[in-house]
């Protein structure tokens, strides 16, 4: 089992439930640069939500100034994004 943190501050913030989920699933996936490789369809299955409640759940927090997105491609298309993820 592995455990991470989540800094109170987050309700500061005044999110919506399913951005406040995804947000933490995000800080679960950092590494030490504090960034996470996921795509959509990851964040999806781990959060149980649609596509496009993901989407705009990260719109919401890049608003907010907490998720910072990559979109990053490779020769066959379109490849997983890199979220930087504010502590």
């Amino acid at each position: 089992m592995r455990f991470f943190k989540l800094s109170k501050s987050i309700f500061d913030y005044q999110l919506t439930p399913k951005a406040v989920f995804v947000y933490a699933y995000l800080t679960s996936r950092v590494n030490v640069l504090q960034t996470a490789v996921v795509s959509y369809q990851m964040i999806t299955k781990a959060c149980n939500m649609d596509v496009k409640t993901v989407i705009s759940a990260i719109t919401e927090l890049n608003i907010a100034g907490l998720v910072q997105k990559e979109n990053r491609y490779n020769i066959l298309g379109y490849a997983k994004n890199k979220y930087f993820v504010k502590n």
